[in-house]
């Protein structure tokens, strides 16, 4: 008896210690791969601070302020475009590793820029890298992640991403005294080799690995962190959705069961954008400097914004797998709307200088932050590889991410112009977008959590 209880003690101690030791396993796995999403805000992130002392620097008109900022979603334009088909055969993980290493060349040699043009060369090179994070990063963690928490782990891009801008934040307020704005963006290079490193022991997702006929790969990395009869059920259930005919992103415009889930991935895209999000990120510090602040104090401010944010982001991570993805949209969207209606009355008005016009908009600002890191600025990237389905992931999320970059590019450029000609009709603008995006929500988003990535791709009533 004592025998026997011995060894089953043991077996006990044995399993629960191989169970620690998976959740440490998945957990660095899910950190590493989401290490592309902090790379994604601080180099995004990173321009707002820099650019007030590259201006100077430079001597920048409104135009090439706009390009330095706009290079980067150049690249991410490219680097979005392409990442599609070379995941398809490459693997996801294999293209996170180049990720890291453009990531790395392009920080170190925009530290280095010796001219403005050099510096956006090197910002373009940032923006490849940004662009294959943004479809692979979340694509990477909603594959890996069991389907009860595969919201909370697709989370982690978002928290990362905020997490991201909050450290570009940081660095350019605590070297603001000396204006290093080259030592600002060299910084980027710690994480990027961080990811390289990191990506470099972890496995290809099941799915991926599935689609390729390595199906004792796919088991294994399944049975990491499901349990054996569930493992099996969900590699079943991925073998089902290979059988459908693979398709490119030309056949996607010309396969009728394709079209609702790209025109739904299209406007999860776009709406993301024309909300105004990134004219907060990128030119807070621009927009607080013409509310009266001094640069130092521009960045301060900017570098309290985003702790409200980030902090958002992790208990939506916490909630969104019970609350779902739709109402969450539906919520953030008016919230948005609600900010941007406050901030344009009081750049349309004469009380923008004086202290309530001051504490309204950074009100405001803080406000919209929090909505959008509840809704549009993280779930897109959540839902983006749900609704797509899995022969035509790598197409619809490569085709998804240049639609964001595309519509951000178009903002961000025109932001700076037309913030000169009046930022309150600006602002308005970004409510009324707010509101379509609202109605978007409500008449074409369909409710995710809960169901497996197959579940998904075989309802019909999404389809």
């Amino acid at each position: 008896m004592s025998f026997r209880l011995s060894v089953t003690t043991g077996r006990a101690a044995a399993s629960g210690h191989e169970r620690w030791a998976g959740r440490r396993s998945d957990a660095l796995l899910y950190a590493f791969g989401a290490l592309g999403g902090l790379l994604f805000g601080y180099d995004t992130g990173i321009s707002g601070g820099a650019l007030l002392f590259i201006k100077s620097e430079f001597g920048l008109s409104p135009i090439l302020e706009g390009w330095v900022v706009s290079s980067l979603l150049l690249g991410a334009m490219l680097g979005s475009a392409v990442s599609g088909q070379i995941s398809d055969r490459f693997g996801h993980r294999w293209l996170l590793l180049c990720a890291g290493w453009l990531f790395a060349v392009g920080a170190i040699a925009a530290a280095f820029s010796p001219s403005v043009e050099a510096l956006i060369i090197a910002r373009f090179v940032l923006g490849v890298a940004v662009g294959i994070a943004s479809s692979q990063v979340p694509l990477y963690l909603s594959e890996m992640a069991p389907t009860a928490i595969r919201g909370a782990v697709a989370s982690l891009n978002q928290i990362m991403i905020v997490f991201g801008v909050f450290c570009a934040y940081l660095v350019s307020f605590l070297l603001a005294e000396s204006g290093a704005w080259r030592l600002m963006l060299g910084i980027g290079s710690v994480p990027a080799i961080l990811l390289v490193v990191g990506m470099w022991s972890q496995p290809e997702t099941p799915r991926w690995l599935t689609l390729h006929g390595r199906l004792t790969e796919a088991r294994a990395v399944l049975a990491r962190s499901r349990p054996p009869a569930e493992a099996e059920r969900e590699l079943a259930d991925i073998e089902v959705a290979r059988r459908r005919e693979r398709v490119s992103l030309y056949q996607f415009l010309r396969t009728r069961w394709l079209r609702r889930p790209l025109l739904v991935a299209a406007g999860l895209a776009i709406f993301q954008q024309i909300v105004g999000i990134n004219t907060i990120v990128y030119y807070s510090p621009t927009i607080l400097h013409a509310m009266g602040f001094t640069p130092h104090g521009a960045l301060l401010a900017s570098l309290l914004l985003t702790i409200l944010p980030l902090m958002v982001a992790i208990s939506c991570s916490q909630i969104v797998d019970r609350v779902g993805r739709r109402p969450l949209m539906m919520m953030g969207a008016l919230g948005m709307a609600g900010c941007m209606i406050a901030l344009s009355i009081v750049f349309s008005s004469d009380t923008l200088d004086t202290p309530f016009g001051k504490h309204v908009s950074l009100g405001a600002m803080a406000v919209y932050l929090i909505f959008n890191s509840l809704s549009w600025g993280g779930l897109v990237w959540v839902m983006l590889p749900e609704v797509l389905p899995l022969k035509a992931r790598g197409a619809g999320m490569g085709a998804a991410a240049l639609l964001v970059w595309l519509t951000n590019f178009a903002v961000s450029l025109s932001f700076p112009v037309l913030l000169a000609l009046g930022a309150g009709g600006v602002f308005a603008l970004f409510a009324v977008t707010a509101l379509l995006a609202y109605v978007f929500a409500c008449t074409q988003l369909t409710e995710t959590k809960g169901r497996s990535l197959e579940q998904i791709e075989l309802d019909a009533s999404f389809l």
